[in-house]
């Protein structure tokens, strides 16, 4: 994880990011904070199991973070 940490940083922005919107900005309606959490949710579990399909071909162990990727696609649709 060492060599991506970029990605880690990434995925804690939008995170962040995603916070702020929901709380600063008032008109945003529940419609378009669902839409993009799901979106969010989509891409991150997409990143999730590629990272776990990376590191099962350098043979360590990938199930758990397999595992976190399918949950974020499955919560996105």
């Amino acid at each position: 994880m060492s060599q991506n940490w970029w990605a880690i940083a990434l995925r804690g922005l939008a995170a962040v990011l995603f916070g702020v919107a929901a709380f600063y900005v008032a008109r945003i309606t529940l419609w378009m904070l669902v839409a993009l959490f799901g979106a969010y949710a989509l891409v991150d579990g997409i990143f999730a199991v590629i990272e776990a399909f990376r590191r099962a071909s350098r043979g360590s162990a990938g199930g758990p973070l397999l595992f976190e990727g399918v949950v974020g696609i499955a919560k996105a649709s």
